[in-house]
């Protein structure tokens, strides 16, 4: 398999679809709440002619980018493929099914159709009714799904995707001796962890971690840091609202939500801030939150980042999509804090998973879909 666009080489249609995946993650975070994208031109004699992604959301889509330096006789009788359904309507940029259809293509190729209901198999009918031969390509559906779970949650089931990190020493705790506050794992992780954050539209902690940890739960790319919403876990807000922690005097107000457990769903807006309160026992009221956090406030996925009895509670929630575990070096003791108050990391995580997925520098990375 060609892991690097080779521009005048053969490929497959296997490799043609990977090196399209390979290229859709350029546009990690740069296209949040869209999906990513990638697309790859092929000619006749099945050559690679262009490539492009999803760069920047708002701006030209995936095909947009890998066609707007090809000419026309360059593709007669080719192949395009994309690693989503080009989209059918018209919002922020006009209709990559259009575009495609422009060109004289034998075949496009689809990897994942696209469930947004103004898509949903109307790119690919646009584009057939040119005369292309519409195929999907179902090798590599898992990694497709996988590569945009945010945007496939979205439009599926109308909320935002959940994601938990949390970095852990050694011997799976989360602070240094006696309870002190220390840096687990290494500064390789911590990119990582920057990184991954720059995919989600909001940042979680609990009211206790802003207490003790003073975090700024910011986003640092390419040397320029930014801060994302922030949504706060507590009973009492009020407990809150002044304290002088970054996470909270470098965000305004409007990006700072506190959501506490009530009776009933309930939004009150007070000083600039929003209060979000939600019935945790009751299914409907939890339905109205995540309703209310995806279709109002526009997040399209949500990271929290919590201490241990945060984590015990989404854990029993089951309102977590996905896990992030780092795993530092060295050991903490038996008294530092653990990662949960009841749960065993290896008995109840690790089960889950066999293997590390990745190595940072001697730390080790484990992502768990839940």
């Amino acid at each position: 398999m060609k892991s690097k666009a080779r521009l005048g080489e053969k490929y497959s249609d296997d490799e043609a679809m990977k090196l399209a995946i390979d290229i859709a993650y350029q546009g990690w975070g740069d296209v949040k709440s869209n999906p990513m994208v990638g697309c790859v031109v092929l000619n006749s004699e099945k050559k690679l002619v262009s490539f492009g992604y999803h760069e920047k959301y708002g701006e030209g889509h995936a095909e947009v980018n890998a066609l707007k330096n090809v000419e026309a006789s360059q593709v007669e009788g080719g192949s395009i493929f994309v690693t989503l359904e080009p989209c059918s309507h018209y919002g922020k940029t006009p209709p990559c099914a259009e575009l495609v259809r422009q060109f004289p293509f034998s075949r496009l190729v689809i990897g994942l159709m696209d469930p947004n209901p103004l898509v949903n198999g109307k790119g690919a009918m646009l584009v057939s009714e040119k005369g292309i031969l519409v195929e999907t390509h179902s090798k590599y559906l898992q990694e497709l799904e996988y590569q945009n779970s945010i945007f496939l949650t979205n439009m599926k089931e109308k909320r935002p995707f959940w994601a938990v990190k949390q970095g852990l020493s050694k011997d799976y705790k989360i602070t240094g001796p006696e309870g002190k506050t220390a840096r687990v794992t290494n500064e390789h992780s911590r990119k990582e962890v920057y990184r991954l954050r720059h995919a989600f539209s909001c940042m979680s902690v609990s009211g206790k971690t802003l207490l003790q940890d003073s975090p700024k739960l910011s986003v640092v790319r390419e040397d320029q840091e930014y801060y994302p919403d922030l949504l706060v876990f507590c009973t009492d807000p009020n407990k809150y609202l002044a304290l002088d922690v970054p996470a909270l005097t470098q965000r305004q107000a409007e990006q700072v939500c506190f959501l506490s457990p009530a009776k009933e769903f309930k939004v009150i807006k007070d000083n600039g801030f929003e209060f979000v309160q939600v019935n945790w026992q009751d299914q409907d009221s939890i339905l109205q939150m995540q309703q209310y956090f995806y279709s109002t406030r526009k997040w399209s996925s949500i990271f929290v980042e919590p201490g241990a009895e945060l984590f015990d509670f989404l854990w029993q929630q089951k309102v977590i999509d996905r896990y992030y575990f780092f795993i530092g070096q060295n050991s903490q003791g038996s008294t530092a804090k653990s990662f949960s108050k009841h749960l065993n990391f290896e008995q109840d995580i690790l089960r889950k998973l066999s293997v590390p997925q990745k190595n940072f520098s001697g730390d080790y990375f484990f992502e768990i879909d839940a």
